[in-house]
């Protein structure tokens, strides 16, 4: 059996068949399976997190991904086909679900295919929601999510549904600017940024087709919390949070950066979100912490691992800890402790990414500290990600004076087009 190394070539072989490098598994070892078909921050850090609860991790991704450089697994599926490979991996019959104590479906397309209508009714068995909530599960839905945690008492942003520039308008002034607006059928994380006013409101309309419902929402200025929860069956073992204390959508600042926060709201909503979703992994939950109120509003849902799950034991909740007892069918509640120090997460490298970008020493010290260096193979690779993230800015000024010669003017008036829908 071979545990390292590329994928075997297999000429002629379709889209999304598995070729595995593997090595023995004891049969009686807790066993875990991971899914996953694009590198993403935290994905790649969460298997030392499996490996010290004593799992046995088998991985299942395209070749090529930085995750796949880490020493942290036991087996691979390589797959083909991007996210659809990894979904036709998953139901061609190779793998066994009854094998697997946990499966974790570690991004949001792989978990939207094997949602799709289309996908064998046998992929459900990979799904890490039960019950009722798979068949009505509202992650997809921007609207559907917003309106089922409204029902469930969650505290979310007001928020009402408009269909075209009459309608819009009217929801904007019993809301009240600054405002958010999405297409309902969008899905929860994107938007049209923020609208201050109605000239801003009117220009966002006119993009909207006329027969399209447009979700209106609140926008609450404040920090941005992320919790990130360890999840049985829709109860909350462990969990902890962390608060970036810079407004992202009106100042710029790392998505992954902040200190360690508790707020006394986020325990009764994890269990009304766990109740509602019957979830059972890892998962994120999104917050604003408003300004002057300090109210904690609920504004995403995220059912795959955070990027901070590997920086528990920093916030005092070791998930490693907890997820060895929930296979061994001891777990207990692992609650976040009143801190008084202030604990600073700098998620490396993309902190580091931005710290480069933005000239602070601070911010790269902090995020180095986060670097996996028990993990050479896998901190070369981030290495080599944060050396180009921080080339491409020196190319482009490269390459800028050439248009200039060839008679491309740049804008002066950059920034300045009205918000329109991504």
């Amino acid at each position: 059996m071979r545990r390292r190394g590329g994928p075997s070539q297999q000429n002629g072989v379709p889209p999304g068949v598995l070729t595995w490098m593997k090595q023995d598994v004891p049969s009686n070892a807790k066993r875990v399976l991971v899914a996953v078909s694009q590198d993403s921050a935290g994905i790649a850090r969460l298997l030392p997190v499996l490996h010290n609860a004593n799992c046995r991790v088998t991985v299942v991704a395209p070749a090529g991904l930085e995750l796949l450089s880490s020493k942290h697994y036991d087996q691979y599926a390589v797959t083909r086909n991007g996210a659809q490979g990894v979904v036709n991996a998953l139901t061609s019959g190779e793998l066994d679900r009854a094998e697997f104590n946990f499966a974790i479906i570690a991004d949001r397309q792989v978990l939207e295919l094997l949602m799709s209508p289309s996908t064998p009714e046998e992929a459900k068995a990979w799904l890490p929601m039960s019950g009722s909530s798979i068949a009505g599960w509202s992650l997809p839905s921007a609207s559907n999510f917003f309106s089922n945690a409204k029902q469930h008492n969650m505290p979310v942003p007001e928020f009402q549904f408009a269909r075209g520039p009459h309608q819009a308008l009217k929801a904007a002034q019993e809301l009240g600017f600054p405002l958010r607006l999405r297409l309902a059928r969008n899905h929860a994380p994107q938007s049209a940024g923020i609208i201050e006013n109605s000239v801003m409101l009117r220009a966002v309309t006119r993009t909207i087709p006329p027969a399209a419902t447009a979700l209106m929402q609140h926008y609450v200025s404040g920090a941005r919390v992320r919790t990130t929860a360890l999840m049985q069956n829709g109860f909350p073992l462990a969990w902890f949070s962390w608060k970036n204390p810079v407004d992202r959508n009106r100042g710029k600042s790392s998505r992954f950066s902040g200190t360690v926060y508790d707020h006394v709201d986020v325990e009764p909503v994890l269990h009304r979100l766990g109740k509602w979703m019957g979830f059972t992994g890892f998962c994120g939950v999104n917050w604003i912490l408003e300004q002057e109120t300090r109210r904690l509003y609920l504004v995403g849902f995220q059912p795959y691992p955070t990027e901070s799950v590997h920086a528990g034991r920093r916030a005092g909740i070791d998930f490693a800890s907890v997820l060895a007892q929930t296979m061994a069918n001891t777990a207990t509640v692992l609650r976040p402790r009143p801190r008084q120090e202030v604990t600073n997460l700098a998620i490396f490298p993309e902190a580091a990414i931005e710290a480069v970008q933005e000239r602070s020493v601070t911010l790269l010290l902090q995020s180095l500290r986060d670097a996996p260096f028990g993990d050479p193979r896998l901190l070369a690779a981030q290495f080599r990600r944060l050396v180009s993230a921080c080339l491409r800015p020196a190319v482009a000024v490269l390459k800028g004076p050439s248009k200039t010669r060839l008679g491309v003017e740049h804008s002066s008036k950059l920034g300045t087009q009205p918000a329109s829908l991504q």
